[in-house]
């Protein structure tokens, strides 16, 4: 029953928030047009959206709230190789780094917009291994967290 009672409360409070879209629109070109962004084509997929989701989050952490930030994701290469077999990838710390290629353009009041086209990658990748291990795609959020800060924050 009075559960029933705050209804109407959390209804208001909902419908007055902001809705909050955050500072990055990200998108990605189709998967045939990435390099090895995974093993098939819903694996693919399903990488390009986390790596999407995980560039807004870093919008959140680093960008002010007046900033807008377009990514196009051009192309992705995973760290490590697919040898496929349902086995998770080979990770020999060769040459085989994580590398993003991005397009951006950053936009904030009272400066120039700010664009360009990236080669982001890690070649020293399996050094100062922190963060998740247990998540797919920590090398390649680890490079994307420093090209974010690099190029970002503070701006």
């Amino acid at each position: 029953m009075k559960a029933l009672r705050l209804l109407p409360l959390a209804a208001l409070l909902t419908l007055s928030a902001p809705v909050f879209a955050g500072p990055v629109d990200v998108t990605a070109r189709p998967v045939p047009a990435h390099n090895d962004a995974g093993r098939t084509t819903w694996d693919a997929q399903s990488n390009l959206d986390v790596l999407g989701r995980y560039l807004k989050r870093l919008g959140t952490e680093f960008l002010r709230p007046d900033q807008v930030l377009k990514i196009e994701i051009l192309d992705v290469d995973l760290a490590g190789t697919d040898i496929g077999g349902g086995r998770p990838r080979v990770i020999t710390g060769g040459a085989d780094w994580p590398k993003i290629r991005l397009r951006y353009t950053l936009e904030t009041p009272g400066q120039p917009v700010r664009s360009g086209e990236e080669l982001v990658q890690d070649m020293n990748y399996t050094r100062g291994l922190t963060g998740v291990r247990n998540d797919p795609l920590h090398y390649e959020k680890r490079m994307l967290r420093a090209w974010f800060r690099e190029r970002f924050a503070n701006v």
